[in-house]
């Protein structure tokens, strides 16, 4: 572990690595078109492009607030989350303290809200007729039934969300109580969010201090680990499986795909704790291609004369 950039003091861009500073940095993102010494990264005020040499402002500046616009003229109060299209031009950000999603054009570096009023509701809808309640995480819709990077999920304060890049609609995922038999609590405050191969996600959620796969087209969900419940959770970690492992508000959480596991943060326990998934969440199913119609062979007609 080596310190790449930035300082405690206060906020200046920076010609040079050792020279930049930020405010407060909430996300990071790697730069899909040069993966090895370009990335993204989100503090409370703005987004900026870091490379191996240089920090530069993409879009925002010191001051928060809410504004589109261009460069230096757009305002984020929290960019909490940052996910890059795989061609390397566009991002999506979750503006969290202005409770929208906001998309980043990076040739242009134009910034538009694509849903959230700004109020602190749940209220599905079409663009800024829409309200999302402190969005946190975002991913890329991978399910093998949806087209590539056309729709994001979204964890927020109390519930799921999936937002149609395409129309804008921001739609909530139903929660059911868990095949466990453990009844969620009234707020699971879903915070860490991946999806595996097969179309599940994989939810951290802070309320029940608990991870759970969750299927988001039936609201299904299983407890995959932790207690379940908003209960006290344990003043120290401990390790084990199902409902016998303790965490304390788990938070972001990676799927890595050749291991077939998960590396989570488990925050107030100070410490990143391991998973083994079950290895069906990484077949992805087949896709039944539909049958042809053929349109009907023309009958012909004998004429006898």
């Amino acid at each position: 572990m080596i310190h790449i950039c930035g300082s405690a003091r206060n906020f200046t861009q920076g010609k040079c690595l050792g020279e930049a500073e930020f405010e407060k940095i909430y996300s990071i993102c790697i730069d899909p078109l040069n993966p090895s010494c370009s990335y993204y990264v989100g503090d409370i005020t703005s987004v900026r492009n870091c490379t191996s040499e240089t920090v530069s402002l993409l879009v925002g500046a010191y001051e928060f607030g809410f504004e589109d616009g261009v460069g230096g003229a757009a305002r984020f109060f929290g960019v909490d989350s940052i996910v890059a299209t795989s061609g390397g031009d566009k991002l999506y950000v979750s503006d969290a303290h202005n409770h929208r999603i906001r998309r980043i054009k990076i040739k242009s570096r134009s910034v538009r809200t694509l849903a959230g009023n700004g109020k602190d509701e749940t209220v599905d809808g079409v663009g800024l007729k829409s309200s999302i309640m402190w969005p946190r995480k975002i991913i890329f819709d991978r399910s093998p039934t949806t087209e590539p990077e056309s729709a994001l999920f979204i964890s927020s304060l109390n519930a799921i969300r999936r937002l149609d890049l395409s129309t804008r609609r921001l739609t909530t995922c139903p929660w059911n109580a868990p095949r466990t038999g453990h009844a969620p609590a009234p707020e699971i405050e879903p915070s860490g969010l991946n999806i595996t191969p097969s179309g599940h996600l994989i939810v951290s959620c802070t309320a029940t201090s608990s991870v759970y796969l969750f299927d988001p087209k039936t609201g299904n969900n299983e407890l995959l680990a932790g207690r379940g419940s908003n209960r006290r959770p344990s003043s120290v970690p401990v390790d084990g499986t199902g409902k016998f492992v303790h965490f304390r508000e788990p938070r972001d959480l990676v799927v890595v795909e050749s291991e077939q596991c998960l590396y989570l943060v488990d925050s107030a326990h100070r410490c990143v704790r391991h998973m083994t998934l079950p290895p069906s969440l990484f077949v992805a199913p087949t896709r039944v291609q539909p049958i042809p119609v053929l349109p009907p062979k023309p009958t012909s007609t004998c004429i006898i004369s």
